[in-house]
């Protein structure tokens, strides 16, 4: 889930554990770069997601999915023509559809970390879920497993 001010009034957040950036992705051939160059286009984004905020943001109505590979499907079949969601699910729809005519670029705005979701007043699972993140992350699990998913090592932070 994404750390913000706001979610953190209501949950405790373990560590951060990935970096996403939001991304356009468009079939092979557009020319979009940014989010200004999709304004009077078909946008879809997934519900109730920062891509929503930052497509609403810049001005544009875009479409609503239940999920961002439901987007993703949509643009394959040209019912939208560019999707704005979280790059690691853009790039890992694009690992798992490699035949796919699809491309993508980071939006250009700020960037955003997930964290571990979990109840608000329990310091003791809070410790531990910190404890076998800094384990992964430190001898080198992290990594093989995004490698698994993304094609890429995972990016620092």
């Amino acid at each position: 889930m994404t750390i913000t001010p706001k979610r953190a009034e209501s949950v405790q957040f373990s560590d951060k554990y990935f970096r996403a950036i939001q991304y356009i992705a468009m079939k092979k051939g557009s020319s979009f770069k940014v989010l200004a160059d999709l304004k009077g286009k078909k946008v879809g984004v997934q519900l109730s997601t920062t891509g929503q905020e930052v497509v609403e943001k810049a001005g544009i109505e875009p479409r609503k999915f239940d999920t961002t590979p439901d987007a993703m499907n949509d643009l394959l079949n040209g019912g939208v023509e560019a999707v704005v969601a979280d790059g690691p699910v853009v790039l890992w729809f694009q690992a798992q559809n490699e035949k796919a005519e699809i491309t993508s670029v980071e939006a250009n705005v700020d960037q955003e970390f997930y964290g571990i979701a979990m109840k608000k007043d329990n310091k003791e699972l809070g410790g531990k879920m910190n404890a076998s993140l800094k384990k992964l992350m430190d001898n080198g699990e992290y990594n093989n497993i995004y490698k698994k998913w993304f094609k890429r090592d995972a990016p620092k932070f």
